[in-house]
């Protein structure tokens, strides 16, 4: 395709054992019968993908040698394998791992071009944006949680963690009628963030100097209820300790985070109150559940995105999502340059949209998401045809480009399908 001779190199962002942080330039990847090529144009930066960087291991997963990060994708079928039958090159998709890409040894999507197999592609919904499509990763994180943890209509819920995971956990707690809710976190602006998402949430900021039978009594007072259950989104064992002691008789604190390999649990008082206490990983097939709540409005993931960067700038941003002071909430990397069969009149309007709590970067760190830009016309047939200007009722057609791992470039045409990257967790 066009874009194969215009940006014939493939880049993408690294790191490795001793903890530095490069763009490289890698093959374009070769294609298996069953693989797609994906020209990845928009991802988001996870706050797995910081600590890999700046700590080489999360639990037993370990950088032994060079690591490609990155693994919330969204971008466009460039060429398929022999055997593929579902998608044809001009497609759009989220794409899923089964292996789970960034994880060590394998490599990430934050990078230009993707070798993906069929069979873990989602095509996404036309007024689906590539941003949307990348953020459906986290997202999917979250519904898996709520699906696992047994929350129902009306449930009184605490989310503990206003980071990204929290943020999302929050809409999707929110379409699914949890009622009332209460979010924590240390941070304000985190919370500000929260309230901005669902009005309804009630907030409490963690006091530093509180001890987690204290924060838990403000919690209950601010639900008005002890929780029968608490989506803990943050992997801190004091935050961990302050869920359990809000948590009423025969109730569940479900933990969707990493953590510390050890930590102490208040034994007695969970046994006493009979709590259970359970964990979310990954996920598996909610990808389809997660395109359809988005498709269908039910939850809003751009108010997520806060940074966008060029791959070429991928150090920029990975800086970025490192420091808690910038306040990202999600952020990611896109190409500046119109995609084929996009009027090259189209502009890039760079918004960048501060929000606290990153999403992109996955829990205590900022995450760094690419906030889309706005074309303002579509192309429908092939390159090379006369531009078709579309007027304000067809804004549904408008695509977004959020890419961190990968040039992601303006929304294409409307008549394609669109991937994001998925990956199906181990059950």
């Amino acid at each position: 395709m066009e874009i194969l001779q215009k940006k014939p190199k493939n880049i993408a962002i690294h790191t490795s054992p001793v903890h530095d942080l490069r763009v490289v330039d890698c093959e374009i990847p070769r294609l298996a019968p069953d693989g797609c090529l994906i020209h990845v144009r928009a991802t988001g930066i996870c706050g797995s993908d910081v600590h890999f960087w700046k700590h080489g291991r999360i639990g037993p997963m370990v950088v032994t040698g060079d690591n490609g990060l990155g693994h919330e994708s969204a971008g466009v079928v460039l060429q398929v394998g022999d055997a593929v039958t579902r998608f044809k090159p001009g497609k759009y998709h989220a794409c899923p791992d089964v292996v789970f890409f960034s994880t060590p040894p394998h490599h990430g999507t934050l990078r230009r071009y993707h070798a993906h197999p069929e069979a873990w592609l989602h095509r996404l919904p036309d007024h689906v944006s590539f941003e949307e499509g990348a953020l459906l990763e986290p997202l999917t994180v979250a519904l898996a949680g709520i699906d696992r943890s047994g929350l129902r209509l009306a449930d009184p819920l605490v989310i503990c963690g206003a980071g990204p995971i929290g943020l999302v956990t929050l809409l999707a707690a929110n379409a699914a009628g949890a009622a009332p809710i209460v979010i924590t976190d240390i941070d304000s602006n985190r919370l500000a963030k929260a309230k901005e998402l669902v009005p309804r949430v009630q907030p409490v900021l963690v006091q530093k100097q509180e001890s987690p039978q204290e924060l838990a009594g403000r919690i209950v007072q601010r639900l008005g209820q002890e929780a029968r259950l608490v989506l803990e989104c943050t992997g801190v064992e004091s935050s961990v300790h302050a869920g359990i002691y809000a948590t009423r008789f025969g109730g569940t604190v479900f933990v969707i985070r990493v953590g510390k390999d050890f930590q102490n649990i208040p034994f007695m008082h969970m046994s006493a109150k009979e709590i259970d206490l359970r964990f979310q990983y990954r996920y598996h097939d909610i990808y389809p559940k997660a395109i359809s709540l988005v498709n269908a409005g039910l939850v809003d993931l751009k108010p997520l995105v806060s940074h966008r960067y060029k791959l070429e700038d991928g150090l920029e941003a990975f800086a970025t999502a490192s420091n808690t002071a910038a306040k990202a909430i999600k952020l990611g990397t896109s190409s500046r340059e119109p995609y084929s069969g996009i009027c090259p009149k189209d502009e890039v309007v760079p918004t960048v949209l501060t929000k606290p709590g990153t999403r992109f970067l996955r829990d205590c760190t900022t995450h760094i998401a690419l906030h889309g830009s706005s074309p303002s016309s579509n192309v429908y047939g092939k390159p090379g045809i006369e531009c078709l200007r579309r007027s304000a009722e067809h804004t549904r057609e408008q695509q977004w480009t959020l890419q961190f791992d990968g040039c992601s470039s303006l929304a294409s045409s409307g008549s394609g399908e669109r991937l994001g990257q998925a990956r199906p967790e181990p059950v």
